[in-house]
């Protein structure tokens, strides 16, 4: 059961990582196909894994890049990115988000098929 709704999580996280930056790089802003979703302060917490705000959507170059070296350029490139998007201090919020523990995977299931909900909600507005 727990396997299940782990996948389940996980599945949601990536989707809505890659539907909020419409299935484009949000280093490059190409077309990424496939879409990689990286984790950027990892993903070994609940609390960091489910967070969306720990997400950016990438290309298949772009996260080998990432994993591939320390590159210093490419970090700091995903960190403004990301504060671009959520603010500041957006990494002092993670940061304290780690730290977080029994984390109830239904209420975070419920709260990612929330989030994709209105996601697609703002998108069809912006559409019409």
């Amino acid at each position: 059961m727990k396997k299940k709704l782990l996948n389940k999580c996980d599945r949601l996280w990536k989707l809505i990582v890659k539907e909020r930056a419409n299935y484009k790089s949000e280093l490059s802003g190409l077309p990424a196909n496939p879409a990689h979703p990286h984790h950027v302060k990892g993903k070994l917490s609940y609390a960091l894994r489910f967070d969306t705000r720990n997400g950016i959507c990438i290309t298949s170059g772009e996260h080998f890049h990432v994993h591939s070296t320390d590159n210093y350029e490419i970090q700091t490139q995903i960190r403004e990115v990301i504060k671009k998007r959520e603010g500041e201090n957006i990494f002092n919020i993670l940061d304290c988000q780690r730290n977080k523990s029994n984390i109830d995977l239904e209420i975070v299931a419920f709260q990612l098929n929330q989030e994709l909900k209105e996601l697609r909600e703002k998108e069809n507005e912006s559409n019409m």
